[in-house]
C-alpha cells in the first residue's frame, strides 16, 4: 500500500494506534477446495473476493463484494449508482483467420459456434473479448458477435464442423460460462 501512495501506520506491541487512522484488517480463508476468500475490513466496511487456484496459478473468480450493513445512506447510494456505460469500441473489419479450426470469422458454412455467456453488459463482454484476445493470439483475428438474452450479454464466434471442435475452444476459460450453440 505504501508503494501505491497510502500512508500505513503499523501498531505493534506496546505501541498505541493513532486514533485518527482508519484501521485495516484482512484475513484469508479457504471456503471450498481450489479457492480462497480474501476479506478486507477498512474502518467499518468489509470487502470480500473469491480467488480460484489451478495449475497456472491464482486468479480472481468474482468481483469484490461490499457489505453495506450499517453503511451511511450516502455510501449505499454511491455503491448502487449505475456505472455510466463506456463508448463501444469501433468494430474492426472482418479479417480471414489463419488459425485452423476457426473458419473465416463466421462467414464460412459451419454448424457450431462457441458461446461465452454471463456478462452484465455489452461493454463487459467487449472488455473480456479484448483481454482474452491478448492472451490467446489465435482469437485476435476472429470477429465475435455480441448478443443479448434478457439482461445477460454474451459473445459468439467461429463456425465449426463439430460440437467437439467448438467445445475444445472452451478449454481454460474461467471468467465466463463457455459452451457451444448451433450456428445460425
Amino acid at each position: 500500500m505504501r508503494q501505491a501512495g497510502y500512508a500505513v501506520i503499523e501498531a505493534g506491541k506496546g505501541v498505541k494506534p493513532d486514533p485518527a487512522a482508519t484501521p485495516l484488517r484482512y484475513y484469508v480463508d479457504q471456503p471450498i477446495a481450489d479457492s480462497y476468500r480474501v476479506t478486507l475490513r477498512v474502518g467499518a466496511q468489509t470487502f470480500s473476493r473469491i480467488y480460484g487456484v489451478d495449475e497456472k496459478g491464482i486468479y480472481p473468480s468474482a468481483g469484490w463484494a461490499l457489505d453495506l450493513t450499517g453503511a451511511t445512506p450516502e455510501l449505499i447510494e454511491r455503491a448502487n449508482r449505475p456505472v455510466a456505460p463506456a463508448a463501444p469500441p469501433p468494430v474492426p473489419s472482418p479479417v480471414a483467420s489463419t488459425q485452423p479450426g476457426f473458419g473465416s470469422n463466421g462467414t464460412e458454412a459451419g454448424t457450431w459456434s462457441v458461446s461465452l455467456t454471463g456478462f452484465s453488459s455489452e461493454s463487459a463482454a467487449r472488455a473480456y473479448w479484448r483481454a482474452t484476445a491478448r492472451l490467446r493470439p489465435s482469437w485476435a483475428s476472429v470477429t465475435p458477435r455480441f448478443v443479448q438474452n434478457g439482461r445477460s450479454h454474451g459473445i459468439q464466434f467461429g463456425q465449426f464442423q463439430s460440437s467437439a471442435t467448438a467445445r475444445a475452444k472452451c478449454k481454460g476459460i474461467r471468467a465466463a460460462r463457455c459452451g457451444v450453440v448451433k450456428a445460425g
